[in-house]
């Protein structure tokens, strides 16, 4: 829908009903003061002006909050701060509304209308406000539409290949900002404490579409330290270390615009998800993750080629299960609060780095999109492995 649309039917749609219910309750009202012998015109007349301004304050308010909800889903940009603004100018008006019916009602009367009519100007904004500052979270479908959405308005393509050479490429998706709860959601019951933080992705940005493969790790390093050999197995044995040298090679290949390097661990969450709040990127139900990942269930007690299960909705493969992801930052615990923060890469300095994603060997629990691990950054393991990202080259 237009938004010119979207705004005129958000203001026309409430201000009928409000019309009617406002007609009606003084009709009754009316009637009711006219049988106890207490009733003026000038109530009739006072109640009309106050309950129609006070109604239409409230619906501009609710229009407003509507169409700045509508705008933070699709480019999730945070707080509707026009439905706050809106309703900070009807508490601006609400002195001369006060002086002009109370010129014209009882006091009985005046007061009970004040106390309606604010707490109408105040309640509607404030709670479609919270609706708007709370709900991030979006189907596959909607995934799909904000990703193609994002890579039009770039002038990107929603996937693209990085070829390095003698076969050997690597295969990029096109990831949408946004905003969202990284952590814990409310679904989930975390004995680990993790807790949550709400975070701002500000740019588009591309991750791989796989693990970073034995393949490709041997193109770049000559060398390949897997335990699990396979082609197109996700590398493993590596360190946080072992990865930064593999990037600066990589780095140094040229054959990439972008620079190529681990993501930070809002990214990796956020690229996870593609917009779920579940504990997995399908759904909460232990029993669907056979069909998303290799955990300690299915896996055989080895790693398997990449892309052999279901991707998520902004296909991405094997975000849970089969290596530990390594992130770029430092660790730290999440800072509450209901305020975004925006790009959040950690702090800069740190005891231990951060994996995602779980592995072969681990429990599905440890797959979670939230489940967080952390370990020296030169620690290498048979689980540990890692996927890419590069910043687009062009802000959304």
């Amino acid at each position: 829908m237009k938004s010119w649309v979207f705004l005129l039917a958000a203001f026309a749609l409430p201000l009928p009903l409000a019309l009617v219910t406002t007609m009606a309750t003084a009709f009754v009202l009316g009637i009711i003061f006219r049988y106890r012998g207490d009733i003026f015109l000038p109530h009739f007349v006072g109640f009309l002006v106050a309950a129609v301004a006070f109604v239409a304050l409230a619906a501009s308010s609710l229009a407003l909050a509507v169409l700045e909800l509508k705008r933070s889903q699709e480019q999730a940009v945070g707080t509707p701060m026009s439905s706050l603004a809106i309703g900070g100018v009807s508490l601006l008006i609400l002195p001369a509304v006060i002086w002009f019916v109370y010129q014209l009602t009882h006091e009985t009367v005046f007061y009970m209308y004040m106390v309606v009519g604010i707490l109408l100007v105040l309640a509607l904004p404030c709670a479609w406000m919270g609706v708007a500052w709370n709900r991030w979270w979006f189907d596959a479908g909607e995934a799909q539409r904000r990703q193609a959405e994002a890579a039009a308005h770039l002038g990107l393509p929603v996937e693209k290949v990085v070829d390095l050479g003698d076969g050997v490429k690597l295969e990029l998706v096109l990831i949408p900002a946004g905003r969202f709860r990284m952590g814990g959601q409310a679904s989930e019951h975390d004995d680990l404490g993790f807790g949550h933080e709400w975070v701002l992705i500000t740019k588009s940005f591309f991750i791989g579409k796989h693990e970073v493969t034995q393949e490709v790790w041997t193109k770049v390093m000559g060398t390949n330290p897997s335990k699990f050999e396979g082609a197109q197995n996700p590398v493993e044995n590596v360190s946080w270390d072992d990865c930064q040298e593999f990037l600066n090679k990589l780095n140094a290949l040229g054959k990439e615009p972008g620079v190529l390097r681990l993501p930070t661990e809002a990214e990796w969450e956020w690229a996870c998800r593609a917009g779920t709040r579940t504990r997995f990127c399908f759904g909460d139900e232990e029993s669907g993750l056979v069909e998303y990942g290799w955990y300690d269930d299915n896996s055989g007690k080895t790693t398997h080629p990449v892309g052999a299960k279901k991707p998520n909705a902004w296909g991405l493969y094997d975000c849970h299960g089969n290596v530990w992801e390594w992130c770029g930052g430092w660790y730290e615990d999440y800072v509450r609060g209901w305020w975004s923060k925006a790009d959040r890469t950690g702090p800069v300095t740190g005891d231990c780095r951060v994996l995602r994603g779980g592995s072969w060997s681990h429990h599905s629990r440890s797959c979670r999109s939230a489940y967080r691990e952390r370990i020296g950054p030169d620690i290498r393991g048979v689980i540990y492995g890692l996927r890419l990202v590069v910043s687009s080259s062009r802000t959304p």
